[in-house]
């Protein structure tokens, strides 16, 4: 199974992720921007990391800029998540990248195709 990072500080969002994607997928949860790099330093441990953009102690545009500095093969590899808009600095780091962004208002189906096109290639 794909390997999956999830990083969101929300414990309901982590059961919904663990429910419509944990057959699919081996799942690891981060609750913030500390976590996701630890559990981000093994290059190539993830083939995909889906990541919400505001955590308790940074921001998503964190995470995946010490993902790439640990493992540049990574940058494509991310899906981010916001529960509000996609603006300002992080808006504008994130416009310089072709990685899906999703509101977490989406449905877990549309979470789950995003996830099979980036698998896909």
């Amino acid at each position: 199974r794909p390997r999956l990072l999830v990083v969101d500080d929300s414990p309901l969002l982590a059961r919904a992720y663990r429910r419509a994607l944990g057959e699919a997928f081996e799942l690891t949860f981060a609750a913030s921007v500390g976590e996701a790099v630890r559990c981000l330093q093994a290059p190539g441990l993830f083939d995909l990391v889906v990541c919400d953009m505001h955590l308790p102690d940074g921001t998503g545009v964190q995470v995946h800029q010490a993902s790439v500095a640990l493992d540049p093969t990574q940058a494509d590899c991310f899906v981010f998540l916001s529960g509000g808009a996609f603006d300002g600095e992080e808006g504008a780091y994130l416009e310089r990248l072709d990685n899906p962004r999703l509101h977490k208002n989406m449905s877990l189906e549309r979470l789950r195709s995003t996830l099979a096109g980036l698998l896909s290639g």
